[in-house]
């Protein structure tokens, strides 16, 4: 048994792979080419950024780490998307998994990466460092909810080459914290996981879009080019599907959408479903308390920490952050980094004015 990188031009040998492990616990008909076509289609063969466990000349089991850049108030954080670990059933139970993933830690170090995202209730990750992290509102909206006089748009399914997903994609820009997605495959990252994509116009004017999730039946993404526009969008989108209740995932950190969404919301629910694990604490710290500092005002203020062996100074003046790293009398001990992470970014540190509060999520068309 080896393991070794994936090389150039080996995309099919990867699907089939992935194809025979996750089709037996999942479901006929599942297909990473369709249901992870931003990775798979054959586009940009991302071959090379997938650990291969190899026996006989054979590929018995994947592994994908896709790094990207983050972007943030001029500053950029390497990160590392895990998917696609899977292993065909007759060579289970030997470890090959846990080989893999120790391939991806010791590349994510080598390269310095900040962060490292793993998507879904995966949590047989947790012991290789990843735990979750920060969480997304579930709003279940009922059609009582909204005024059905106000005005009716226009919704119109679109598929791949649509004129106005140029668009689309601008009003994403002006929407998401992250911007990780590039024109020539933002149609690919929206559609993943067999979702299907709506414009939203008045006339010929877009006017938003947004995706649903097909298999959960809720909608994932939902812009807009002015929030008030979301009552008519609302209306619409139930006139459209003739639902009378829908649910939709808004980020923490999306609080303009959170605050008008409430007006609408029958229920709303909290669910954590992100798995990180943070190689460089100081610049994911500096990167969230940036992202936060977009929606929120922090007070001046000054924290110390033992994390771990380490005490951090965290202090913030005039929404500025410095962390420094040295010996200090601390205020509060977390004996590991995910004890730290974990009490941070859920809603721990929301109702404990002693602690830094941050919030965090990634949109699900960005999770490999």
């Amino acid at each position: 048994m080896i393991i070794r990188k994936g090389r150039i031009g080996e995309n099919e040998k990867i699907v089939s792979c992935a194809n025979a492990a996750f089709i037996p616990v999942r479901y006929p008909g599942f297909d990473f080419h369709v249901n992870m076509k931003k990775i798979y289609d054959g586009k940009v063969d991302y071959s090379p950024e997938h650990f291969l466990a190899e026996e006989d000349n054979k590929i018995v089991g994947v592994a994908g780490n896709i790094l990207t850049k983050f972007y943030c108030q001029g500053h950029e954080y390497l990160t590392s998307f895990v998917g696609s670990v899977a292993v065909i059933p007759e060579y289970q139970n030997r470890f090959i998994m846990r080989k893999m993933m120790e391939e991806i830690d010791r590349e994510n170090k080598e390269k310095n990466v900040v962060f490292s995202v793993l998507t879904g209730d995966r949590t047989r990750y947790n012991h290789y460092g990843y735990e979750k992290i920060g969480f997304d509102y579930y709003l279940t909206v009922n059609r009582r909810r909204i005024n059905q006089e106000d005005l009716t748009l226009n919704i119109i399914e679109i598929k791949e080459n649509c004129d106005q997903i140029k668009e689309a994609f601008h009003i994403y820009l002006e929407n998401d914290f992250f911007k990780t997605r590039k024109e020539d495959n933002f149609y690919d990252y929206l559609i993943t996981g067999k979702r299907k994509v709506y414009l939203l116009k008045i006339e010929n004017q877009l006017i938003g879009y947004f995706s649903l999730n097909k298999n959960l039946q809720q909608i994932d993404e939902i812009y807009l080019t002015a929030i008030d526009l979301l009552n008519a969008s609302l209306k619409s989108i139930f006139n459209y599907f003739g639902k009378d209740e829908l649910t939709f995932v808004i980020s923490s950190l999306n609080k303009p959408y959170l605050l008008v969404f409430n007006n609408f919301a029958e229920t709303i629910a909290i669910k954590d479903n992100l798995l990180v694990k943070v190689y460089n604490l100081k610049e994911f710290l500096k990167l969230t308390f940036n992202l936060n500092k977009i929606v929120k005002k922090f007070e001046d203020k000054e924290y110390i920490y033992r994390i771990e062996d380490e005490i951090y100074k965290i202090s913030i003046k005039n929404q500025n952050i410095e962390i420094s790293i040295g010996e200090y009398a601390y205020q509060k001990y977390y004996p590991t980094r995910k004890d730290f992470l974990r009490h941070v970014f859920t809603l721990g540190s929301i109702y404990d004015e002693r602690d830094l509060s941050l919030l965090f999520s990634i949109s699900y068309a960005d999770l490999f």
